[in-house]
């Protein structure tokens, strides 16, 4: 499951010979993205991995990790498969093996490996192309449940949304970025005049929530911009 986790953060290749956590651990502290002071990431994994006794154990040590950084600890697409691996069973794990050459003669004991062995043969891949087409698949092929899994791997509740935007612009704001968002939303935001008399992060935003580019349903802007 880690492994499918940290593919972002880890080189493959010490990912693929990682055979305990502590590689993986050890990886991403020799990588700069955990320390004593950087524990975001760990918080993270155990929300979106849904290890809940995990957190209930370690908790207290996480408690300087708040709301606003956790979002940020993944992609929409890395989300997406850790979400597919958390729901298959062992029905649409055949099923959805035998719809490739690639994985159809494997054996899996569980979805994580069949997920490894998915994005090295890039039939998955963190592309809105190959994802159409991945799910596309599924859909023809009546893997219901995987499909689910994917497009809700990221919708959040609108209290939740709402918490997003506020802890969002706060940072921002508080560091006087607004600048560097009117770059960064130059491309979504199509009438410049709002975008240059904007003076909070929240004009921005709402910007974006009226033109379609932000809702709970696709909170995906803020996670890249973060």
């Amino acid at each position: 499951m880690l492994k499918v986790v940290f593919r972002d953060y880890v080189d493959t290749h010490k990912l693929d010979e990682a055979s305990k956590t502590m590689d993986i651990l050890n990886e991403l502290v020799g990588s700069g993205y955990l320390s004593s002071t950087k524990r975001t990431l760990l918080r993270a994994t155990i929300e979106a991995t849904e290890q809940k006794g995990l957190l209930d154990k370690i908790g207290p040590a996480l408690q300087s990790c708040t709301r606003e950084n956790l979002t940020f600890g993944f992609s929409k697409y890395r989300l997406q498969l850790i979400k597919l691996g958390l729901i298959l069973k062992k029905k649409e794990i055949k099923k959805i093996r035998e719809l490739y050459e690639e994985t159809h003669l494997q054996q899996y004991k569980d979805g994580w490996k069949l997920i490894l062995d998915l994005e090295h043969s890039t039939i998955l891949q963190n592309d809105n192309k190959t994802m159409k087409k991945f799910k596309e698949k599924l859909q023809r092929n009546e893997v219901h449940r995987a499909l689910k899994a994917l497009e809700q791997a990221y919708v959040i509740s609108g209290e939740d949304f709402r918490q997003l935007l506020v802890d969002f612009s706060g940072w921002y704001d508080d560091r006087g970025h607004i600048n560097m968002l009117k770059v960064v939303f130059r491309d979504h935001v199509k009438n410049s005049f709002k975008l240059d008399e904007a003076y909070q992060t929240m004009d921005i935003l709402n910007e974006l929530i009226a033109a379609g580019h932000l809702s709970s349903k696709e909170p995906t802007l803020l996670l890249n911009t973060g």
